[in-house]
């Protein structure tokens, strides 16, 4: 009898030693997915140049903001006003509102952030734009895409002065100028709002911003072309 409640004694310290084991185990593998998953920072960028859109994705300590690996990028799909044929660099911009855009003379190169998330959503400084050129119809067609079809000559006022914002990093003047779009207003009255809105941007960009001489001279010269602009359609009103 004693032989039999020793060996039950025994066998219950066996199991829960093996139980206390496994739970251990359990943790310690949670916590390192746990912190695998806070590890994941992904998000979407902007390419002022030729206004292609992609996905980026790498792994950062949380807990000292060190990055840990290489920044891998990949093509960003399903958006309203880019191509459903996307190359490997990123999506291209539909040819109904790309056809506007005037080629950047500097080249920079630039993505700006859309979006990115770190277990938490922030937004870039380019997800004006993004998000504009996101809206679509109530039949789920890209807004923009239409508009700029049914609009050709505004169109051609409307993009290259976003192109335009979008470079000297003015995302927060777009909104305005696409309100303008959206009016039902004749054509030398649109060009003549979209100039001025231009023109405040570009003085205040001039004003405030800290740039180098190159960069402060092509928003000057930027900001004398809507001056004359709008001098011009003063003139034939």
């Amino acid at each position: 009898m004693s032989t039999s409640k020793a060996n039950n004694t025994g066998g219950w310290i066996a199991s829960h030693k093996v139980l206390s084991s496994l739970l251990v185990v359990a943790v310690v593998i949670a916590c390192l997915l746990a912190y695998a998953s806070s590890t994941a920072v992904q998000g979407v960028e902007f390419n002022v140049d030729n206004w292609q859109v992609r996905s980026f994705s790498f792994r950062r300590d949380p807990f000292t903001n060190r990055q840990l690996t290489a920044v891998k990028h990949s093509t960003a799909f399903s958006y309203a006003a880019w191509s459903d044929n996307p190359t490997e660099t990123g999506s291209i911009l539909n040819n109904s509102i790309a056809k506007y855009l005037k080629p950047n003379k500097l080249k920079t190169g630039r993505w700006d952030l859309v979006y990115i998330s770190d277990g938490n959503l922030h937004q870039g400084p380019a997800a004006i734009i993004y998000d504009l050129l996101e809206t679509r119809t109530p039949n789920y067609d890209s807004f923009w895409v239409d508009w700029s079809d049914k609009h050709p000559k505004k169109a051609a006022i409307l993009w290259p002065a976003v192109a335009q914002l979008c470079e000297l990093k003015l995302y927060a003047a777009i909104p305005e100028i696409a309100r303008l779009a959206r009016q039902d207003i004749d054509l030398p009255t649109f060009e003549s709002e979209v100039n001025s809105c231009m023109l405040d941007a570009i003085n205040d960009y001039c004003e405030h911003a800290d740039l180098t001489k190159e960069q402060e001279s092509e928003a000057l010269d930027a900001a004398e072309a809507y001056r004359n602009a709008d001098r011009s359609n003063a003139n034939l009103k």
